[in-house]
């Protein structure tokens, strides 16, 4: 297990193992806790061991959805309990199968590779960066992306959670914070929705949001919006790329994607800003 990963898996040992008494005790069945893993198994190297295509990215981007719904429960062979290594195994092995650098494949077996949070969100953001944001000029950049969850729990099919197993999660996997301190993400793009809804509650919950959000570009900033997040370079929030509706109101993807291009023309606007920091 590689440095980064070897951190992560550290942070969350102990944590899990708490929060899981608390959910036992009281009855409660959630699906796999959301847990992050650095080091992907490439090129026949054996086993989950390369972390350099995020350690030596020159730009680092976390995008955040909202919760992990369907994140399968890992079943291990050998009928033993299942860890918290085994969930961060589950994480590797999605994105060794599925993240390609440049894009999430849209057509593998996985059905969570299927889902409009990566076939329009994340594979959208990760063109639009390409395209917009470094064009010639930043091209020689290599940029790394990393998926995350504003809620690492869910109770399975399209729900959340309700605010009792909240509250247990932010008592007892309050695990974000140092996330952040482990990976070190450089851009943090919030794919949780409009205004300042539960999922808002929950990024003041895990991160120093300094002031209001801030608007971009003539957009209704509850739409799109600039976060002033300590210790981060750059961090936005936006629809979810599965909405449809805000209220009453429908949302069409291009209105979407407008929003998309109000990050990615902030993004470039800013970019010096990011490199020279480093």
């Amino acid at each position: 297990m590689n440095n980064l990963t070897k951190q992560l898996a550290n942070l969350y040992e102990p944590k899990w193992k708490e929060l899981k008494q608390q959910l036992d005790a009281k009855g409660i069945k959630v699906q796999s806790p959301f847990m992050l893993g650095v080091a992907l198994e490439r090129n026949n190297q054996g086993g989950y061991v390369d972390e350099s295509w995020w350690t030596d990215a020159d730009l680092k981007v976390m995008v955040f959805g909202q919760e992990p719904l369907n994140w399968p429960i890992p079943i291990l062979d050998d009928g033993s309990q299942v860890q918290s290594d085994d969930f961060v195994e589950l994480y590797q092995r999605f994105y060794s199968d599925n993240y390609k650098g440049q894009y999430f494949l849209t057509d593998s077996d996985n059905h969570l590779a299927k889902n409009k949070f990566f076939s329009m969100g994340f594979n959208g953001i990760m063109s639009g960066i390409k395209d917009f944001v470094l064009g010639e000029q930043y091209s020689d950049k290599k940029v790394a992306y990393l998926w995350n969850n504003i809620s690492k729990l869910s109770v399975g099919g399209r729900k959340g959670v309700d605010s009792g197993i909240h509250d247990l999660e932010k008592e007892y996997f309050h695990v974000i914070p140092q996330e952040i301190e482990i990976t070190k993400p450089d851009v943090l793009i919030f794919l949780t929705g409009p205004g300042q809804n539960t999922y808002y509650r929950y990024i003041q919950e895990n991160f120093n949001v300094k002031g209001s959000p801030i608007p971009l570009a003539g957009n209704d900033i509850d739409a799109v919006a600039k976060l002033d997040i300590e210790g981060v370079s750059l961090a936005y929030k936006t629809y979810h790329p599965t909405a449809t509706k805000d209220g009453d109101r429908g949302i069409k993807d291009a209105e979407k994607w407008q929003y998309y291009h109000a990050i990615f023309d902030d993004m470039k606007e800013h970019f010096d800003d990011i490199f020279n920091n480093k």
